[in-house]
Formats: C-alpha cells, structure tokens, sequence
C-alpha cells in the first residue's frame, strides 16, 4: 500500500483496505511516506519495498500524489532503470498491477495512463504515460472526502474541471 503520512489514517481508507486485505488473508505492507509532489526518490523506495515483500501488485490511497507515486513504484517494482529511461516510458517489464483509491475528486488519476513525478535531474516534474499504469481497480468513496479542508476541496474540484474542460 502507497499512501501519504496522515490522511489515509485520517478518513479511515488505510484501514478499509487492510481490513479487506485481512478478511481475504492477503498479506499487505504499507509506505506510508509520500509527500506532496513527489520525487522518484519515494517511488523508488516503495518500489524497494514491494520488491522485497514479493510484492504481486500495489495499492495506492490518496490524492494525485500518492496515486501517481503507486504507479511508479509499480514500473519501478518490476524494472531497474534509471530516471532517464522512466521517463522515456522505457521499460521492458509490466508494471504490477495498481489499485487506486482516491481520496480526493480532483486529479483522476484513478482513470488515467499518466504519472507526475518531480524529476530532479531536470528540477521540474515530469511524466510517465502507459496503458500499463492504468489501474486495474479504482475503489471510490465519497466518505473520504468528507472531511478534507475547504481549501483541498477547492481546489481540487476546480483540477476535476480543469481536466473535464480538457
């Protein structure tokens, strides 16, 4: 599982999922270190960890970054590559394959074959687009979303528009 710090714990999505994890006795781990425009550093890190769990697919709860950070560390759990091929959309293996559950209706990366990830070779963020990173399964549930500050509920319905209107 792929998550940020507080708000999976926060609005109870951590615990729905391990818990529908555990009623099936499917072993699950979670990263819970995403931040805010993440750099390939974290992806790497969760891709690290799913690796070493023999990991058979990856979970991410959240908003756009922590979604986009599971897509990676998908690519990531499968291919050794360095961020320069990442981003030439270079990889020889399938990712593992990606459950999105958002918690905010903002970016639609639960529906989309993109990640953003801030490159810090080139200090800007960059994309990976493929089919493959497209989730499998989006679990969608208002109630996590019921409690974002007003701020993030702006803003993020003005990004849904955003990407309606495009």
């Amino acid at each position: 599982i792929v998550t940020g710090k507080r708000s999976a714990k926060a609005n109870g999505a951590e615990q729905d999922v391990l818990g529908a994890l555990a009623e099936r006795a499917i072993p699950a781990v979670v990263f819970d270190r995403v931040e805010s425009n993440p750099a390939t550093a974290v992806a790497r890190a969760a891709a690290e960890l799913a690796r070493g769990q023999k990991a058979d697919f990856v979970i991410g709860i959240g908003g756009g970054s922590p979604l986009d950070a599971a897509k990676v560390a998908a690519v990531l759990a499968t291919n050794n590559i360095d961020d320069e091929t990442l981003f030439a959309n270079d990889f020889a293996q399938k990712p593992l394959p990606i459950i999105a559950v958002p918690t905010t209706a903002g970016t639609g990366s639960e529906v989309t074959q993109y990640a953003m990830m801030t490159n810090d070779e080139v200090q800007s963020k960059s994309f990976v687009i493929s089919d493959d990173i497209m989730p499998r399964i989006a679990f969608l549930d208002a109630a996590y979303t019921e409690h974002l500050p007003l701020q993030v509920t702006r803003n993020t319905a003005l990004d849904a528009l955003s990407h309606a209107v495009e």
